[in-house]
């Protein structure tokens, strides 16, 4: 069984990981006291983290997007109000 994805109500600092041996740097498949979710590997907690990372630059850009488009749209206008004076 493997730790679902972090939220708001279940943030990943609860997913504590433990190694097996600490050398090799294995993960054990420990339960989590009183959840029964079982603790995710460093490399799945990568991907999350990467996921979620991705996410966020795509809203930032799309942001960005929507500012420079209306910014435009009011060059415009002030453009032809200018022209028809």
């Amino acid at each position: 069984m493997r730790c679902r994805a972090p939220t708001k109500e279940r943030p990943r600092k609860s997913c504590i990981r433990q190694c097996s041996n600490p050398k090799q740097g294995a993960i054990n498949d420990t339960v989590e006291p009183n959840s029964g979710i079982a603790f995710i590997s460093r490399a799945e907690a990568q991907v999350h983290d990467l996921n979620r990372m991705m996410v966020q630059q795509q809203q930032r850009i799309e942001f960005q997007q929507q500012m420079q488009f209306e910014v435009n749209q009011l060059r415009n206008e002030i453009d032809r109000a200018y022209l028809f004076r």
